[in-house]
């Protein structure tokens, strides 16, 4: 589970320990430094959707932190600190799923449910809900070949663009910087490089 391993690194924080200087000043020239590129795109900058989706995630993967470091802390039951990540937990989730009677729903698997009630009640309260389908073989072979690879990719980097780019990341851990930078030049080779696919005619 991505969380779990970024905190066998250093991390900014620890309970029971007061963030001196020196720990907390990487985070705030990173974070600056992030602020600054984000705002530099003219896209984002006249993106309000854009703007208050990252201030509503990013205190989101502090309160994953606190939930499950402070608040469900249960010194009977032991379990590891975590935030938000899916690789690991849809697979909890599809296990609960099968097993779930007489099992306590994990922090993981309730936010997969949690995430996909909510994108659920935000489309029909929206009325964007609509089924969709593939509308020709060529397109759903490369959804499950990006799916393949998601998957594959996600568990040998040990989480996803959330459980290493933004849970991760956010302990400064040494294994997400190099998850992230691998994500950085997939996504480069894939949109710009010479792995980019031509686009699929839209009839």
């Amino acid at each position: 589970m991505p969380s779990t391993s970024c905190l066998r690194s250093h991390a900014i924080w620890k309970p029971g320990s007061a963030p001196g200087t020196a720990k907390l000043l990487p985070a705030i020239l990173i974070g600056t430094i992030l602020i600054i590129l984000a705002f530099r795109s003219p896209s984002f900058r006249g993106s309000p959707r854009d703007i208050f989706g990252g201030l509503i995630v990013g205190p989101l993967i502090a309160a994953g932190w606190l939930a499950t470091g402070y608040f469900g802390r249960d010194d009977f039951e032991p379990a590891p600190i975590a935030s938000l990540t899916f690789v690991a937990p849809i697979g909890e989730t599809i296990q609960y799923a099968m097993l779930a009677t007489g099992a306590r729903m994990s922090f993981g698997t309730a936010i997969v449910c949690g995430v996909l009630l909510g994108a659920l009640g935000s489309a029909l309260l929206s009325r964007t809900y609509e089924l969709q389908g593939f509308s020709r073989p060529t397109q759903m072979l490369r959804y499950m070949a990006g799916g393949t690879l998601m998957g594959v990719g996600g568990a040998m980097a040990l989480g996803c663009s959330i459980g290493q780019g933004l849970t991760g990341f956010s302990t400064l851990s040494f294994g997400s910087l190099l998850a992230i930078a691998g994500i950085a030049l997939g996504a480069t080779l894939a949109l710009r490089g010479p792995l980019r696919l031509p686009d699929l005619p839209k009839s």
